[in-house]
């Protein structure tokens, strides 16, 4: 083995200098987001525990990529998100609707009203489905997603069913006449949430990729 003598005559073995060095640098290098936490809970006893941390996310902002199918048609556009209680402000870019498009407004309770900007047009709906229906002909559920964007169902609304995975995370839930399987999960801060959403109705398929999530409360 070759050896190194420093200048106060003290033996150094260089593979073990290598080792040591190697080991600092890992050190500093940037930490991996946390995995989930394996627990004894059943997925029942985790949903309810998720349920209520999910639930409590009221104010935040998410970007990604939507697309909308129907029959042989579809469309799709980058967005971004930011919702805070009952207020929320969806900017759409890219073919989807034909160029950008802006909705903000209020999605629930008996003053709700939305309003669209794309270009120079203004328009007014009561809904933000009604609106965006009346933009592009495709009515995407965002009521629904406000709360299936987050990975819980809809409250005070029925779950015709609802499949856990083992972590207590949603896999699918049927809703409001919509089916939505998440295909993947991933961390941003101390949330569990859905980065791959498949929605499917009767008439429509929508699919959502999260690529950013931020609580902003």
């Amino acid at each position: 083995m070759t050896m190194k003598k420093d200048k106060n005559g003290f033996l150094i073995k260089l593979p073990f200098l290598i080792l040591l060095l190697t080991g600092l640098l890992s050190s500093c290098s940037t930490p991996k987001r946390p995995q989930q936490t394996v627990t004894n809970l059943s997925p029942e006893e985790a949903w309810q525990q998720n349920k209520t941390k999910l639930n409590s996310i009221n104010e935040w902002h998410s970007e990604g990529r939507i697309a909308v199918s129907r029959k042989q048609e579809g469309e799709s556009a980058s967005f971004t998100w930011q919702q805070f209680s009952d207020q929320f402000f969806l900017k759409l870019f890219g073919p989807f609707g034909a160029g950008a498009m802006e909705l903000d407004g209020t999605l629930v309770g008996p003053n709700k009203r939305v309003t669209l900007r794309q270009g120079n047009q203004i328009s007014y709906a009561a809904t933000a489905e009604d609106l965006l229906y009346q933009q592009v002909k495709w009515r995407v559920p965002l009521t629904g997603l406000t709360y299936w964007v987050k990975g819980v169902p809809v409250p005070n609304h029925p779950v015709d069913y609802l499949i856990l995975n083992t972590d207590g995370s949603i896999k699918e839930v049927n809703q409001l006449g919509w089916r939505i399987t998440y295909a993947k999960y991933d961390f941003f801060e101390e949330y569990y949430l859905p980065t791959r959403i498949h929605l499917i109705s009767d008439e429509l398929e929508v699919k959502l990729a999260i690529r950013n999530w931020k609580d902003i409360k």
